[in-house]
């Protein structure tokens, strides 16, 4: 008996594969054959018994090899009665061993490569250290693991490499590699690995609840097929939850969200990042810390008007984000230049977006604040665009007057704080001017427009910080005739129009000492003293239309304006009298009672006056003061026009004689500030509503009122005159006095719009910055 041949020479280490042996002198009804595989190493593995097919040859199912099968040639010996070796006479009976796995110990692991897997199979090399686990996706994308040793002949473990492409949705297939390249056979069912996304870090862990800071997060396996679904969610303990917009990624280990803005309490309540595909299927977190704090922040101070009564009162809504509406300890600090500050009284959240403070009684000179948010004593973030959109003006009565003792001009004020009446020193004493004219003022926008005598110069004063921002020089009037200029004027009153800010007044052109030529409505620029005839008056006096002759007086310091209309009162005909501004043209001639000598005079825009404020001429609501011949008492009034026609209601007694001309109103309170000056020639200020006084401010006796404004500060960023640019060089020379918390962002957009007066010349072509850089050749200070 012998064997001689075998019918293959190989297979898989699985002993998945039979092999015939063919020899003679078999023994068919024996069934205790086998074949017996032989390593050099004397590693042995034995079929299973067997019967021959016939007396030439005989069938074994090959055993499982569990020794080394690469580069491990084995021999195969033929047994009979199961141990005796059958006597080979053929030229090769080697069988080589191939090396395979079957199956994986799990089929997904984290895309941070932080799993091992476990490969079982048969014919692994304990010695060797170079085994590798090959990933590769659809498209080919491959990532090795690092190189391993098998802890058996059927097992050993590869750690997953860092996947850097797309995980979801996109599985790989697991390859077993020797040599560090050798593929090995796979003999199992399924050996795909599916990579889960996973992020890790966050670059930032705070920002403003406004939603201004962007987040990286990192991680692996974003997708970058193109995916543009991703977005972060933000979650508090209260489950309350912000959404970023949804991004996409271009790259698979990072990608960055804005952060959305918090609509929710944010100071001690911290909130958790979670990172989201398809929109809403969370990312598997496996770093150590996600969480996000939100900042408070604010980023306006609104109302109306930006200003208030400097005794307080008035509601201040503040925006931003992350208020806390169960809180109580908001407060609103108002901190002018000087560092004086008032502090509002305490305040909850109506949302996390909007809080109101009650403004608190004001008793600095230097009116113009910053609103100061604090949140438990401590500031709240702003972020507004710049300083204007948090600025606040308290707003109260300017006081000009003689000051007999230490004569000078002075400027008074009443500290509400205290109720006191505080004396300035000369608020002129820098400006070479010694004294103002009686009751010849106006206001616009915070500036004070006020006249100087000996000579006539116009005095430009800013009320926001306390200071002169222009002299100008004496003033000239431009005629149409020869000899084409002339100083030989007086102003009767001077009123600025609503809609721009333009300085206009009513003169009168003497023919020396004793001749009056006429009336006349000039434009005044207050920087270079020049003033205009406007077009309307050309060379010839004004003209009553109600007389039909040139008109000959105009009450002294007596006016009021509303939109481009200046309303006064002819003398001696009693006329109230409407004239366009712009055009110079009467509108409306109205008579008086012949028995009141008007006071003063002021326009008032509350609907509770019976009329809306309109820029119209045709009708309007006014009140102030009256001497009534008929009871010799100084009285209120109330006038109301409509069409032609005037109605004329006397209210109550004021106590003493109101100067002429020396008032103002606060629209807001709807109440005036008039001057009052008693038989011994001391003066106080009233404040008076149509039914009479509502209360007095007492002035120091050595003091002489020469105007009074109420003004409500800055409500524009762009100075009325910039843009004219008559004297560039002295507004150059000037602009340490005058700059202003402008606010980038308002100013730009005055001058944009081209709709404000003022943006339509020199400054509204160039913007402040470029306006500056024209005319000066330096840097800036427009944002300071």
């Amino acid at each position: 008996m012998h064997y001689q041949s075998l019918s293959r020479a190989s297979g898989y280490a699985d002993g998945t594969h039979s092999v015939t042996v063919y020899g003679n002198g078999f023994h068919k009804g024996w069934n205790n054959y086998r074949c017996r595989f032989r390593d050099s190493s004397g590693h042995t593995a034995y079929s299973a018994t067997v019967t021959p097919n016939d007396d030439t040859s005989i069938t074994c199912r090959t055993p499982v090899w569990l020794f080394t099968a690469t580069d491990n040639p084995t021999t195969l010996y033929l047994m009979e009665k199961k141990n005796n070796d059958i006597l080979w006479l053929g030229s090769t009976r080697t069988w080589i061993y191939i090396i395979t796995y079957k199956a994986i110990s799990r089929s997904s692991g984290y895309a941070n490569g932080a799993h091992s897997v476990t490969v079982s199979g048969n014919g692994f090399n304990i010695a060797r250290s170079d085994y590798r686990c090959r990933f590769v996706d659809k498209k080919g994308r491959t990532r090795y693991s690092e190189n391993t040793k098998p802890t058996s002949s059927t097992q050993l473990t590869c750690r997953t490499p860092v996947w850097t492409y797309s995980a979801s949705e996109n599985p790989t297939t697991l390859y077993l590699m020797e040599y560090s390249n050798n593929d090995i056979t796979w003999r199992g069912s399924a050996r795909t690995w599916t990579y889960i996304v996973t992020y890790r870090a966050i670059s930032i862990s705070t920002g403003y609840a406004d939603g201004t800071h962007s987040v990286t997060v990192y991680g692996n396996g974003f997708n970058i097929d193109g995916w543009s679904d991703y977005r972060c969610r933000f979650r508090d303990k209260k489950g309350n939850t912000a959404y970023s917009a949804a991004i996409s990624s271009s790259s698979d280990t990072h990608m960055t969200c804005r952060t959305p803005v918090w609509y929710f309490a944010a100071t001690d309540k911290p909130t958790t990042l979670y990172l989201m595909e398809h929109m809403n299927n969370d990312i598997t977190w496996v770093g150590a810390a996600r969480t996000w704090v939100y900042q408070v922040n604010y980023h306006t101070a609104a109302t109306s008007t930006k200003s208030s009564n400097t005794n307080g009162g008035k509601s201040v809504v503040l925006t931003g984000n992350g208020f806390d509406s169960d809180r109580s300890d908001y407060a609103c600090v108002f901190r002018n230049a000087q560092g004086y500050e008032r502090v509002s009284s305490k305040t909850s959240p109506t949302s996390s977006t909007s809080l109101t403070c009650t403004t608190p009684s004001f008793g600095d000179n230097l009116r113009l604040t910053e609103v100061i948010l604090k949140e438990r004593d401590a500031d709240v973030l702003y972020r507004g665009h710049d300083k204007w959109e948090r600025v606040f003006f308290f707003a109260r009565p300017f006081y000009l007057g003689w000051h007999s003792g230490k004569n000078i001009e002075v400027a008074t004020y009443f500290d509400d704080t205290s109720s006191t009446n505080i004396i300035l020193e000369s608020p002129l004493k820098e400006s070479g001017v010694s004294w103002a004219s009686l009751s010849i003022s106006t206001h616009y926008n915070g500036v004070i427009y006020f006249l100087a005598k000996g000579p006539n110069r116009i005095l430009s004063y800013d009320t926001s910080t306390n200071g002169v921002q222009f002299v100008s020089p004496t003033l000239t009037l431009t005629l149409h005739t020869s000899p084409g200029r002339t100083t030989d004027f007086k102003v009767s009153i001077i009123e600025c129009d609503e809609n721009n800010g333009l300085l206009y007044g009513m003169v009168s052109r003497l023919d020396g000492e004793s001749y009056h030529i006429g009336n006349y409505m000039v434009k005044i620029d207050p920087i270079s003293g020049v003033a205009t005839m406007v077009s309307g008056s050309t060379a010839s006096p004004m003209r009553s239309n109600v007389n039909s002759r040139n008109m000959k007086g105009v009450t002294h310091g007596v006016s009021a304006v509303f939109g481009s209309t200046m309303v006064f009162v002819q003398r001696p005909e009693n006329l109230l009298t409407f004239v366009d501004m712009p055009s110079g043209s009467v509108r409306k001639e109205v008579s008086l009672p012949m028995d009141v000598l008007i006071h003063s005079l002021e326009y008032s825009p509350k609907s509770s006056y019976d009329s809306a404020y309109s820029p119209s001429s045709e009708s309007g609501v006014f009140t102030g003061t009256a001497f009534d011949r008929s009871s010799k008492t100084e009285r209120v009034y109330r006038l109301h026009i409509s069409g032609s026609s005037l109605e004329f209601s006397r209210g109550a007694n004021v106590e003493h004689r109101v100067r002429q001309g020396a008032s103002s109103f606060d629209t807001e309170a709807t109440r005036s500030f008039a001057v009052t000056e008693n038989e011994e020639g001391k003066h106080d200020v009233k404040m008076l509503t149509t039914a009479g006084e509502i209360g007095t401010n007492k002035l120091p006796p050595d003091v002489t009122v020469s105007f009074v404004e109420y003004t409500h500060g800055w409500t524009k960023c762009v100075y009325p005159y910039y843009y004219d640019c008559n004297s560039c060089n002295v507004l150059v020379q000037t602009f340490k006095n005058i700059a202003r918390v402008w606010g980038a962002a308002t100013c730009n957009a005055e001058f944009q719009s081209n709709n404000y007066y003022a943006a339509k010349g020199n400054w509204g072509m160039h913007g402040c910055n470029g306006w500056w850089s024209a005319v000066k050749g330096s840097a800036s200070p427009c944002s300071v």
